[in-house]
This record gives C-alpha cells, structure tokens and sequence, in this order.
C-alpha cells in the first residue's frame, strides 16, 4: 500500500506546477493589459486638458521699462518666466556696453557694466528668440525676439564741470571724496571740491564761474576738449561728447595745452592782454569798434579761426567793404574776431567791430587763442 502512495504523490506535483504557471501567465496578461490601458487614458487625458501643457518660455519683464528715461548708474535686469539654462543667456545692448551679464537667481539676469551708460544716448535691449536666444532648463526657446528701447537721461551742468576740471580744460581742479571711483560711475556727479588752478586769475574771468550751472567758462572748457577730441565744435554736450570725456577721464589723460584767457579793454588806449596758465604772455594795443559798429561788451569763447580770409561786410554809413588777406583770424562774438589789419596807429576804436592788432602781435597772440579760448570785452 505504501508503494502506491508513493506513486500517486509524485504524479500530482506536475499538475499543480502546471497550474501555477498558468495561473500567473494569466496575472501577468492582466496586468499588462491594465497597464496599457491605463497609459493610454492618461496620454488622452494630456491630450485634451490644457491645463496640463508646459508654460511657455518668455521674457516676463525688464529694467529699465520700454520708453523709460533713466540715470547712467540704472541697474540693468531681465526676468524670465522659466529657469533657464546652464548656458547664461546674453542680452544684447546696442550701443555696446562693456561688462558682464550675470545670474541673479534662476529666472533674473543682471549687467556688471565695467564702463558707465552715457548720458543722452539713446539704448536698445534686446533679447533674441530661436536658436540663437536663451533657452530654459527644459530646452524651451523664445517665440519672438524681446526688445526694449529706453534712454539715459542728460548729463548736469555739475557733472560736465566735474571732468572737465579732472581732464585739465578749466582753470579749476576737482578733487573727487572718494579717491579712485569706478570708472562705471564716472556718469554720476560725485561728492568732492573745486579749487582755483591759479590764485593771479582777473576777476573779470573768476567772477564768471558759477559750479553746477551752465556758464561760459564750461561752454569755452567743453569747446577745448571737442576741438582736440576732433569732435564738432558747438559746446554742446552730446552722447558722442560725453562718451569722449568719460574715455578720457577714465584714462587718466589729462590736458597739456596751457588755459588761456584774452581780455580787451575798450578804455583808451585800447588794449588787448592776453592770460597763460594765470600769467599775463602779452600786452598790445588794439583798435575797436567805432560808434554804431561797437565791439559788444561781455565774454565769449573762440568758435572759428583762420590764417587767413577775405573779410566782407557793411559799413556804419551803409557802404560795404570787402578786405582780402586779412591774418591771423579768430573770431568770439558773431562777425567779430580778433585779428591783424594795418593802420597808422592803435589804441583806439577804428573798426566795424573787431579788434585789430598789428601783424606782428596778431601773429603772436594767434598761437594763445585756440577753440574755445574766453575773450572778455569790458
């Protein structure tokens, strides 16, 4: 009997194995199919929710603001709606400006300048899209280029005066508070003092300055720097002329002509005397206007000069005259101009306005009186 008990359990174990194995091919089957159906209802589901599509990837916002006016020390920032990537985006400032973009935070770029924004330019920021533009950390791209105009505000009158006097174009020095500042804030008006260059200055000049208002003495500086920047002599100051003058500054130049300053005197005997570096370089007898051709009183910086011109104009009596060859021309108030022309005698009015000097201190004086040298008329 225990033989045959041996032999019918060991043929139920095959079927139970069979069994088994069905039974988890089944469960298998199953769950697959479960799986599958499971995966293709969530892919519909994405399908039709937009509420589940990716948010875009676009520039949120930007400092300065489109059609902003802003400082030369304005902060420079672009936000984005995403992170971006591990390539740091590079927005693109036209003109260009040195320095660095950086990252503020994982959506916020923000510019190092290493050179000022300069006062009265007009700016454009752009951010490109595509390709070449910033990318988010998932790869997305801009739809459109982002672009922002915006300009820097006007440099002041404090300002101009500040560089001219640290370029070596005013008869005043400027010593900033802070010794060395940076050269991006050289476009930012800085705490510090103005000194007289010279204590043997006339009053006739010292009197004419006023710090951190527009004056002739920075108008005749500012001509000085334009002339020998070859920029247009207006005394005007423009992005080109600031971007000049910052450049210069930053540069640590500094002006090597003397200061020169021309006084006539129309008490006789007219004279004209002429002011190097606050010493007087020379003294001439001069002729001025006569009544109803006066030399206007007041002071007025050079604007033209010329070796030599054909000089046309109308007398006091109506009569008009013409006058070729005359030299050494350099002209401060309109047709006036200091300059050569033969008479008997000097120091005392004969012309239609000018002053006339003797060729030989004409010819010296002309050499003394470059753009933007003040000729005061008292």
């Amino acid at each position: 009997m225990s033989d045959k008990e041996d032999t019918a359990g060991k043929h139920s174990w095959p079927w139970l194995t069979l069994s088994l194995v069905s039974l988890l091919i089944a469960l298998a089957a199953g769950v697959g199919y479960w799986m599958q159906h499971r995966s293709t209802s969530l892919q519909a589901a994405q399908a039709v929710s937009p509420s589940t599509l990716p948010a875009t990837f676009s520039v949120v916002s930007t400092t300065p603001s489109p059609g902003a006016i802003v400082g030369s020390d304005q902060a420079l920032t672009v936000n984005f709606s995403q992170p971006f990537g591990k390539e740091l985006p590079q927005p693109i400032l036209t003109p260009d400006v040195k320095g660095n973009w950086t990252a503020l935070s994982p959506t916020s770029l923000g510019f190092v300048a290493a050179t000022p924004l300069i006062p009265g330019q007009k700016m454009n920021l752009r951010i490109p899209s595509g390709f070449y533009g910033p990318k988010s950390q998932s790869g997305k791209m801009l739809e459109a280029d982002a672009s922002i105009d915006f300009q820097i505000a006007p440099g002041t009158p404090l300002l101009m005066q500040q560089l001219l006097a640290q370029a070596g174009y005013l008869p005043l020095s400027f010593t900033p508070a802070v010794a060395t500042p940076s050269t991006s804030q050289l476009a930012v008006t800085q705490p510090g003092r103005f000194t007289w260059r010279w204590t043997t200055l006339p009053t006739s000049l010292s009197s004419l300055w006023l710090p951190g208002q527009d004056n002739v003495v920075s108008k005749g500086a500012l001509m000085a720097f334009q002339d020998q920047a070859k920029l247009t002599v207006n005394g005007i100051a423009g992005p080109e002329t600031w971007a000049a003058l910052i450049a210069f500054v930053a540069a640590g130049s500094h002006n090597l002509a003397p200061y020169d300053y021309v006084q006539v005197k129309l008490a006789k005997p007219q004279s004209v005397t002429v002011w190097g570096d606050g010493v007087v370089k020379r003294v001439a007898l001069a002729n001025t206007g006569v009544p109803g051709a006066d030399t206007r009183v007041g002071t007025f910086p050079v604007y033209q000069r010329y070796l030599s011109q054909t000089m046309r104009g109308t007398n006091p009596d109506g009569s008009t005259y013409v006058d070729p060859g005359i030299l050494w021309i350099s002209y401060f108030d309109g047709g006036e101009a200091l300059h050569a022309f033969p008479r008997p005698g000097y120091g005392y009015p004969q012309s239609n306005g000018c002053v006339e000097m003797t060729d030989a201190d004409a010819k010296a004086i002309w050499p003394m009186t470059p753009y933007g040298t003040l000729v005061t008329v008292s």
